[in-house]
Parts: C-alpha cells; structure tokens; sequence
C-alpha cells in the first residue's frame, strides 16, 4: 500500500491523517527487517521528538486492525511487516534474522489443503528456523 492509498483509506474511514500516523506507516514501508515497535520508534522519532511510544504502540495497533500491516512473534518478541502477501517466514534460531519467502507451489499447496480441511483462517503463519549464513558457520 501506498502513502497515497493509506491517506484516502483513512478518510474513507472517518480516521484523521497526522504526520506521526504517516510518518509510523512510513518507517514501516521503508524497512522490510519485520521491526519492533521499538525500532519504529526511534525511526520516527528523528521527525518527531516529542512522540511517545504509546503513541506509536496505538498507530501501530489501529494499521494491524485496518489490515495494512501484521504482527508476528519471534521468539516472544513483537514485530511487524507491511507484507500482506502469503509467505513463509525463515528464522535463524540464532540472531532472528527474518528471511520472507514467496512460493506459488506453497500457497497453491496451503490454499487446497485449507479448502479441503474446511477451514477459513483469519490469520496464517508459517515459520521455518534454519541458520542464516552468518551464523552457519
């Protein structure tokens, strides 16, 4: 999703466009390291010194709830991704690294098998842990 498109979905839905709202959903779009609350924080920030946290924790949760962005939990920590696409997360069990990978033969699989078992998930994830090259070695 664009900017342009994150500013008229809000006022289609009657929620105001701050520069902090923006500037939240722009750190986002601008790193694809599936960051913290934390990191987006201090991305944001730079623009906005006298932002809270809080604020930023409420921005983030009221994208999660328009469905422009998702939260996933690696080892019990909260991060975020703006990739709405189906994809496999791949996690070094060692540093968390987040390696996003995409597979027509792996969503063709999961979209029969969720078709055929019936189900209608509202959310999926899909984790794989192996060791990055980094710390392969």
């Amino acid at each position: 999703m664009s900017k342009q498109s994150l500013k008229v979905l809000f006022k289609k839905k009657g929620i105001k466009i701050t520069p902090q709202r923006i500037a939240v959903f722009e750190a986002l779009l601008n790193n694809q390291n599936h960051p913290r609350a934390e990191d987006i924080f201090e991305i944001v920030e730079k623009r906005f010194e006298n932002i809270s946290k809080s604020t930023v924790y409420q921005i983030l949760h009221l994208l999660e709830e328009l469905g422009i962005i998702t939260r996933i939990e690696i080892d019990g920590v909260q991060r975020y991704e703006n990739q709405l696409e189906f994809h496999i997360h791949i996690i070094c069990p060692k540093c968390n690294e987040i390696e996003d990978l995409f597979s027509n033969k792996i969503k063709e699989f999961w979209d029969l098998t969720m078709e055929e078992l019936k189900i209608h998930p509202i959310n999926q994830e899909i984790k794989v842990y192996r060791y990055c090259k980094k710390c392969k070695n």
